[in-house]
């Protein structure tokens, strides 16, 4: 009796929201009839609060000229057709991010789709809701609505499930399904909508999804962001353009190609009249580099061999500071684990990350810049697909561990990094190794040099006596055919390892990777 008192006690407390607590802002992410809407319907009227769906956002681009079909149809494409849509993605992103901060900068909001919580990625107090039903309970759903035979319903599910998996990873780079995403997964099968609107109404209570002056400043940051994508987008003289937009109080930084470096002079005209623009860098880049440090130094030989990494690859360095939180000590860092936006001014100043950051700037090699508290999870979540990274350098991360646990989470870090990203990830020791020439390459490659040179001589020296050892099968014995045949298989891959690695070393020493 006394746990139902709880209950009921805890239930009737919930169901409506307290005044003056800060307004949330709840994702909901949905299968095909999982019960999904119905949640997010029931949350919305407990909340009090705007509940907006994937198919309103949708609408709204296509009302602003976006061709959202063809995107949808890409999916069943080759991948080239889908780079031609490069720049729609992009404003079918821009738009549908751009309305959502409107609203959530408004007030409450309840959005279900099944990507929203991506669309805030970087919001720290986002409550990121996975709304889930047994395939049984769904294939039910469909013979009951569209009155399909079971075949039918199965293939049903199947393909919607399928196409929201490739629309997702098309538009994010990430399993919609994956559930690192959320906060909490809710089972609606053994759950109905009400009572689990209940549940959800009671978090929005803790301090993890109240909105703070620095989480609304992250949302500000993003909208700011989406407008200026919307703006070049739109703008005759730089809608062709492949641009990155970042934002960071007033000031807008655009990263474009170096093939496109003639609309650079366009883009403060693009983006003149966006309220809250005070400041536009444009910088121009092949590619980024993710440069992962705890503490940053722009006096290290670290930065001096990306700098010079980058100078030749004709790429932008991204900063991006990670503190891992010590699990020992719970107040270390946010409880979710999320990544701290570029909002928390202290956050960003700290670590010589503001330092090396000017530094960048003015060699106009600045790719950005943004913090993370957490595990390994949150710094993968915090990494955007969509950029295009050409290396990752893991630099020193979790100093508050001793020297050999540092190391190895390090390493374990950089493997992390490998299996969840098709780029070359390396540390600051394979930096010289693998990218930088020193005068223990230089010795190298003239050492090998000279023996692939002495070869080379050796064989125009004796071509009878090679060409007599190697031909004239027919008449050796099995012996010496055996022997001819070992000498081959063993000599050529030996030449082309050195000249392999002697023309590897070469390129390196003139700046070619």
């Amino acid at each position: 009796m006394r746990n139902s008192l709880v209950i009921l006690a805890w239930t009737q407390r919930s169901t409506t929201r307290r005044p003056g607590l800060p307004m949330p802002v709840i994702t909901i992410s949905r299968g095909s009839l999982s019960g999904g809407s119905a949640l997010a319907k029931a949350l919305a009227t407990k909340l009090g609060c705007a509940c907006i769906d994937r198919e309103s956002l949708a609408d709204l681009a296509i009302d602003r000229g976006i061709q959202v079909g063809q995107l949808e149809s890409v999916l069943v494409k080759a991948p080239a057709s889908r780079r031609k849509l490069a720049r729609e993605r992009e404003l079918y992103l821009a738009t549908v991010t751009a309305k959502l901060c409107e609203l959530a900068l408004a007030g409450d909001l309840v959005y279900h789709g099944h990507a929203g919580h991506l669309l805030l990625r970087g919001v720290p107090h986002v409550l990121r809701v996975r709304a889930v039903s047994s395939t049984e309970k769904r294939i039910e759903a469909v013979e009951s609505r569209l009155r399909l035979p079971r075949e039918q319903a199965i293939e049903f599910i199947d393909k919607i499930d399928r196409d929201r998996s490739r629309w997702a990873e098309y538009l994010h780079g990430v399993r919609w399904d994956d559930p690192t995403l959320y906060d909490i997964v809710v089972n609606l099968e053994s759950m109905p909508p009400e009572n689990a609107a209940v549940a959800l109404c009671a978090m929005t209570e803790l301090p993890d999804y109240q909105q703070t002056p620095a989480s609304r400043r992250a949302i500000a940051e993003l909208l700011l962001a989406s407008r200026a994508r919307i703006a070049l987008g739109q703008d005759e003289k730089t809608s062709r353009a492949d641009v990155r937009v970042r934002t960071r109080g007033g000031t807008v930084s655009v990263h474009c190609m170096p093939r496109q470096a003639s609309v650079i002079e366009h883009i403060p005209g693009a983006l003149a009249k966006i309220e809250g623009v005070e400041n536009i860098r444009c910088t121009i880049a092949e590619t980024n580099i993710l440069w992962i440090e705890e503490e940053f130094d722009p006096r290290s030989d670290t930065f001096s061999d990306i700098v010079a990494i980058a100078e030749g690859w004709d790429a932008a360095v991204e900063l991006l500071r990670f503190v891992a939180r010590d699990e020992s000590d719970p107040a270390d860092a946010p409880a979710s684990g999320e990544e701290w936006h570029e909002g928390d001014e202290d956050s960003l100043e700290a670590g010589g990350i503001a330092d090396t950051l000017a530094e960048l700037r003015k060699i106009n090699r600045s790719g950005g810049r943004r913090v993370v508290h957490g595990d390994a999870n949150a710094l993968l979540h915090s990494i955007d697909r969509q950029v295009k990274y050409s290396l990752f350098v893991v630099g020193g991360v979790y100093k508050v561990k001793p020297l050999g646990a540092q190391l190895r989470l390090a390493r374990e870090l950089a493997s992390i990094l490998s299996d969840n990203f098709a780029t070359a990830v390396v540390d600051t020791e394979g930096i010289k190794k693998q990218y930088r020439a020193g005068r223990g390459d230089i010795a190298t490659a003239l050492i090998r040099i000279a023996i692939v040179a002495a070869i080379y001589l050796f064989f125009f020296s004796f071509q009878e006596q090679i060409l007599a050892f190697t031909g004239a099968t027919d008449s050796k014995s099995w012996p010496l055919k055996l022997l001819t045949a070992i000498s081959i298989a063993c000599f050529i891959p030996l030449l082309a390892r050195l000249y392999g690695s002697s023309a590897a070393r070469i390129l390196k020493m003139i700046g070619i990777e």
